[in-house]
């Protein structure tokens, strides 16, 4: 955790050996009587546990205290014993057939990179290079002759742990704390209940660890289904009660559904969910999700008698669509996937308390999803009646870089944590959340101060009651290791592909005028295809100096933002000469957003007329003295070409 040889030495000194001489003093006494009666007394020892120490650069110093049992030379006192922990120093198992590239190179921070020396940035292309599983240093030879290997759970003892693990809470639930004494007078639904819950959970953990490494999954993700389980319980319990005692619609949802619920029901829909948001939403490839979706469709019809809803993802969609009609949205905002997705996630996990991280390149709503839901949780202030009977955010953000430290993260750890003591010493009613927003995780992760190892311990669920217990949201443009990721939620959002942007595309132009975008769907759709083939362009002719995303998704949301104002302003003009007008906003639009590179402009504006060129006016010239007179023309109606250097056309209509 950034810890170095000083820390370690201090602690030692200060804390170690003075509580074991105290140790030793105090029985000391006991100790010869013991011996003058000829009996047998065992010293106490003091037990000091080193967790995670190849994370740190100190394993000189570690290797000293645990096989020379001295600190810079000095012997230490007889009665310590040191046992440490730390993640295994190895690499990715390589299984995906299409893996999918998540966030960005860590290369790319230029601007990040010029704050460090030399050293470090070597440091950071080493570690960027590795592929290890977790972030950690080889430990000495001098320490393996003392490791015992934990190894991993055999099939038959892990399907025993989430038997275990999901009986409590599924019990707890189901007998509202009246549970019997003999597990025989159990009746066929608490049965059901469990053994539908211990087969989907078995299936999902086995289906993500084979498609990724054997750690992409643990006991962790079962303990989560726990949490997640008895939140949608409360979740659906509370919306049938609303439903049941006010005549009132939530925005277009249909309340049949959710008032004819029984609790059994509701009980069999919460393991429906929490497999959703534990495991689903994890998978990027969509060949992937859809893949495990029929794997748990086959389990669920061997009990498709006992709910409506037949399908595994029928609900989870239903219910993403409910809260993201319960927001707010400027328009231009596309309720597209990653958009539903990451919101609903977001929901779940705040709520819950339970720590969730999201990785995706700029542009795939991360942020902007943040925005949404905290603007939205005002607890009675909120705008919307459903998140009016929900918790108050009040929200901590720290804002992560490469010269991230471990006192900064612990800081704002404390000040959440504080700030949450004082609301409850204040013996104030209102429902509130203290939440942690960590921005730029990524860039912290990759900190030659080694800064996130402090939260391992911060964002354990069961470890921090009370006033400790905070809501976690870690953001990050670039990957994160595996000890972080499986703290929590992990939502890793991949690129969008071609039917995502043409959704996408369609729905940005929807959220402004709903009649002009059926009318002119297809041109949106196009401009969609277009980017589409344009990054695949990127990523096979950039990939080596670094520029493969030198356009992204904040270009393309731009692109059919002016696209949709271009048709607007010209939508008289648009009625006589639909196919030509149509192009000239395509060429305008596409050269002011994909401008900067030697080859970026013209490139897209070839693809556009190869896919298109047919559908729309194929008079426009697409050379570049063609689409310069196209910008001109548009340019010149606006008055602004008498202060354009000719030479610097497509530069002036970047800022335009």
């Amino acid at each position: 955790a950034g810890t170095n040889d000083e820390d370690i030495i201090k602690f030692i000194n200060e804390t170690v050996i003075p509580e074991a001489l105290s140790i030793k003093e105090g029985e000391a006494e006991t100790k010869k009587r013991y011996l003058k009666n000829n009996q047998f007394f065992e010293d106490t020892k003091l037990w000091v546990f080193l967790d995670e120490i190849n994370t740190c650069k100190s394993m000189g110093l570690i290797s000293e205290l645990m096989c020379k049992h001295t600190c810079q030379g000095a012997p230490l006192p007889e009665n310590i014993v040191f046992i440490a922990a730390c993640n295994p120093y190895r690499t990715r198992e390589k299984k995906a057939d299409k893996e999918e590239k998540i966030g960005l190179d860590i290369n790319q921070a230029k601007n990040q990179m010029k704050q460090l020396n030399q050293k470090e940035i070597e440091n950071i292309k080493n570690k960027k290079g590795s592929d290890l599983v977790y972030t950690v240093h080889p430990l000495p030879h001098s320490l393996l002759n003392f490791v015992f290997y934990f190894g991993q759970l055999k099939e038959d003892d892990e399907k025993n742990y989430i038997h275990c693990i999901i009986k409590k809470v599924i019990e707890k639930i189901y007998y509202k704390g009246k549970q019997p004494k003999d597990e025989k007078e159990e009746g066929k639904e608490i049965k059901i209940l469990k053994l539908l819950a211990g087969k989907l959970i078995w299936t999902a953990q086995q289906y993500i660890r084979e498609k990724n490494d054997k750690s992409a999954v643990s006991l962790r993700e079962i303990r989560r289904v726990n949490i997640f389980y008895e939140f949608f319980y409360n979740y659906l319990n509370s919306k049938k009660d609303y439903y049941s005692n006010e005549n009132q619609e939530l925005y277009g949802e249909d309340s049949t559904f959710y008032k004819k619920l029984s609790d059994y029901e509701m009980q069999i829909y919460s393991i429906n969910l929490s497999i959703f948001v534990c495991y689903y939403l994890r998978i990027t490839i969509k060949e992937q999700r859809k893949e495990l979706e029929n794997k748990l469709n086959n389990i669920l019809k061997e009990f498709g008698d006992n709910f409506i809803l037949k399908d595994f993802l029928d609900l989870p969609l239903k219910e993403e669509k409910f809260i993201i009609n319960n927001i707010t949205l400027d328009k231009g905002i596309a309720k597209n996937r990653a958009l539903l997705e990451n919101i609903f996630s977001l929901f779940v996990a705040i709520n819950s308390k339970v720590p969730i991280f999201i990785v995706g390149k700029p542009g795939c709503s991360k942020s902007l999803s943040m925005q949404l839901i905290t603007k939205s949780m005002q607890g009675t202030a909120s705008e919307k009646p459903f998140f009016k009977k929900l918790p108050k955010n009040i929200i901590h953000s720290y804002q992560g870089s490469l010269a991230s430290t471990s006192k900064g993260v612990e800081n704002v750890f404390n000040k959440a944590r504080e700030t949450l003591k004082q609301l409850k010493e204040s013996k104030n009613k209102e429902q509130v959340i203290s939440l942690i927003y960590f921005d730029e995780m990524g860039l912290a992760e990759h900190s030659p101060h080694n800064p996130l190892k402090v939260i391992h311990s911060e964002l354990e669920y069961d470890q921090n009651e009370g006033y400790k217990k905070i809501a976690f949201v870690g953001i990050s443009n670039w990957n994160l290791d595996a000890a972080k990721m499986n703290r929590g939620i992990s939502i890793s959002i991949p690129e969008p592909d071609e039917e995502d942007n043409k959704e996408t595309a369609f729905t940005i132009g929807n959220s402004y005028d709903e009649a002009m975008a059926m009318r002119y769907k297809s041109f949106y759709e196009n401009l969609g295809i277009s980017y589409y083939k344009y990054k695949q362009y990127l990523k096979i002719n950039h990939s080596l100096d670094g520029k493969e995303d030198f356009h992204g998704n904040r270009d393309f949301y731009t692109l059919i933002k002016t696209a949709i104002r271009e048709l607007m302003d010209r939508k008289n003009e648009i009625v006589n000469n639909e196919s030509k007008v149509l192009t000239e906003i395509a060429v305008l639009t596409l050269n002011r957003n994909f401008g900067g590179l030697e080859d970026s402009s013209s490139k897209i504006n070839v693809i556009f007329k190869e896919l298109y060129g047919h559908r729309y006016d194929v008079n426009v010239d697409f050379t570049k003295e063609g689409r310069e007179a196209v910008v001109r023309e548009i340019m010149q109606k606006f008055g602004k070409m008498n202060s354009v250097d000719p030479n610097q056309l497509f530069d002036f209509l970047l800022l335009f």
